[in-house]
């Protein structure tokens, strides 16, 4: 993240999760669990000088963003929303340990069908 390297920022991130997830592999990880891992980044691997807050985004003004109990001024503020869809991978519950149960739970459910259609299979 360049603005975390540039002491003149206070820079705050604010995240439902406490790691960057590369959405597009979670298929990848459904058919082969071990992958699951590697599609995850600890955000502190990532950023250093970035206040990391866990939670959602519930008011806006011009001033300032409350997230829960916090309230964060800014001067400037940039919101990356991310995606939605209806899967199990993009429920509530974010945590790494969730998230790789449900991954294993997929992968023995498609470890036990007679038949599986893949649609879009990319290269």
């Amino acid at each position: 993240m360049a603005l975390d390297q540039m002491p003149r920022f206070e820079v705050v991130l604010i995240d439902s999760k406490e790691y960057f997830e590369y959405t597009p592999a979670i298929i990848s990880s459904m058919v082969n669990p071990s992958m699951s891992d590697k599609v995850k980044i600890p955000y502190s691997t990532i950023v250093k000088n970035t206040h990391l807050h866990i939670g959602c985004v519930d008011q806006v003004t011009k001033e300032y963003l409350v997230a829960g109990n916090h309230k964060f001024p800014f001067n400037y503020a940039i919101f990356a929303t991310g995606s939605s869809y209806t899967s199990h991978f993009k429920g509530y519950n974010f945590s790494t340990s969730y998230r790789t149960k449900r991954i294993n739970l997929e992968f023995k459910e498609l470890e036990a069908a007679e038949k599986i259609l893949v649609i879009g299979g990319g290269n």
